[in-house]
Order: structure tokens, then sequence, then C-alpha cells
């Protein structure tokens, strides 16, 4: 049986829709996929009328957006969350956006102490390998200095910025002009060739998203990179031990553990092939979907959520 989802998804396609909206439309080899696209300001089509057009058994929302308050409350059928940024909920306590749809199970992308208002499952981030890949026989050839790839003035990035700083004339730069151009990538594509260049890339999660595993971790290691990380929550979860380095949160060893890596490079090789294994076996974006749809499957047919990652 084909059960039909109504994705409700973003209209705009720009460089991190990889994430969202292009993800959640891979959900078309697992059901009878209709979609409906709403803008920054508003979305096109009433409830009453997406009932009557596609008459769902589930809908499917990842967008915390005012303009879709109360959208789904009229539906029937099974209502799915697909959070990326729940943090932001807990820490402004604001679940108005929940209330008003009344979901019926929230998926998160970060991670969380779970609460009780609704059944809830950890959905962690993952990768493309159609996009990211490790191009081993190649690997031998890379910079052998670790690099960064992203944004790091933000309020939320005060790890990775602190790291950054201990590291400027060590991390690979010319006058900052990688980390500034890196900033602000608009492809896809230079970004995931970026990440084939270098041995390793530096990484920083903080305790304002969290200690959220970004997505950046999951393409770092999908592209043969070291990981090169402060602490984030799950990692004895998703990676094995001895799969990548980790610094201080004060960054106080941040300096020392780049001159190890740069000066054990066979030994970063064995830790990165061993991180990409495991991300092969269990974090691809096909992966991912496919724990996605089977829980909604199974919310469809009665039977239990399952929580592969613990929560």
């Amino acid at each position: 049986m084909s059960y039909k989802l109504l994705l409700v998804t973003r209209s705009d396609i720009n460089y991190n829709s990889r994430l969202h909206t292009l993800f959640y439309r891979k959900l078309d080899k697992y059901f009878d996929l209709s979609v409906i696209e709403a803008s920054k300001h508003n979305i096109q089509i009433s409830p009453e009328k997406a009932i009557e057009k596609y008459n769902p058994d589930v809908t499917l929302c990842h967008a915390h957006s005012k303009h879709l308050m109360g959208f789904f409350k009229k539906f029937k059928c099974l209502k799915v969350m697909v959070a990326v940024d729940f943090h932001k909920i807990l820490r402004r306590q604001d679940f108005s956006f929940y209330d008003s749809n009344d979901f019926d199970v929230v998926f998160q992308r970060g991670y969380f102490e779970s609460i009780d208002m609704w059944p809830m499952v950890w959905l962690p981030f993952s990768a493309d390998n159609s996009i990211f890949n490790p191009k081993w026989d190649k690997w031998d050839d890379r910079i052998k200095q670790i690099a960064f790839a992203g944004s790091y003035k933000g309020k939320v990035y005060e790890t990775r910025r602190r790291a950054i700083n201990h590291l400027r004339g060590l991390l690979y730069n010319t006058n900052d002009n990688i980390i500034d151009e890196l900033s602000h990538i608009t492809k896809t594509t230079h970004y995931s060739l970026f990440l084939q260049k270098y041995i390793s890339y530096l990484n920083g999660a903080d305790p304002m998203v969290q200690y959220t595993p970004y997505a950046k971790i999951f393409e770092t290691i999908a592209s043969g990179g070291l990981l090169f990380t402060s602490f984030f929550n799950g990692s004895d979860v998703l990676f094995p031990k001895d799969s990548f380095i980790e610094y201080k949160e004060d960054c106080s060893d941040v300096v020392k553990k780049h001159s190890y890596i740069i000066n054990n490079i066979d030994m970063m090789k064995e830790m990165a092939m061993k991180a990409y294994s495991h991300y092969f076996e269990n974090h691809t974006d096909d992966k991912r979907l496919h724990e996605l749809s089977n829980n909604i499957i199974n919310l469809l047919q009665g039977r239990h959520l399952i929580r592969k990652w613990g929560r």
C-alpha cells in the first residue's frame, strides 16, 4: 500500500536546501508524495482546499513559519513535524506553533532532552553521499593542514570562533581569505570540493544550541576529512571511539592537537576511514530517510515508534 504524504516545504532553493527542502522531497521513494510550496511570507492554498485536493494520509512540515500557524489543525490525518532548531523553542518555552497545529509527532534534527508534550524522536543530521565523497585514491594528495568552512561570527558560534582565534596563522588560510570566502559559499559544489582538499576540518559546538551535532560533522566525515571538533552531544552514539579528534571547549589544547594532527598523517587517515565506514553504514541521507519513513508508516499502522538513537 502506498500512503499519500503531503509535504509543506519552502519554495526557495538555495545553498542550504540540501538539508531541508531537497532532503524531504526524497520521500517520494517511500510515499505517494505531493508538495505544497510556501514562501517566507505566505502559502497560496487554504487548509480546506489542500484537504480537498490532496486528501493525504499524512502531512509533513519542517518550518516554523508564522503563516503556517494553525494551518494543519483541520487535517484529520497523521501530522508530522520535523524540527531543525527545536532548541530555540525550548529556550523561549513558546510552543504556540506546535499547539496551533496539533502535531502528532515531532522529529528533531538536533539533540535534546525529551519533553512530554508530544511523542518525540531524535533524527540526527546526515549527508548526501551523491554529493559528498571521500575520494580515497586521492587522499594522500590532500593539503596536510586543518581547514575551516562555514559561519563563525554569529552569537551561537562562540566555540568555533574561539578555536579559530587560537589557530589564526595555523589554520589553512591566506590572510583569512579562505575563512571569509567559505563563510559565504553560495553553491554546494564549492563546499563539497573544498571538503576534499584538506586532511582535517574544524568544527565547534556550543551550549546555546544544545551542543548540537551539526550537518557539517556528517558532511566532513562523508568527504573523508578528519573531524577536529569540540564536544558535541551524542558523539558516543553517533560515531565510534577514535574516529575523530576532540579539543576542549575552552580551546586550551587546540594548538597542541593541531600539531598532533598534521604530524601524524597516516594515523589521521586511519581515523578518517574508520569514521567514514561508520557514516556509510549509518548516516547517509538514504539511511536517515529510511528511519523517518519507517516511523511514519509505523504510526500509520498503529505500531510503536523506533528511537534508533535513544531519543
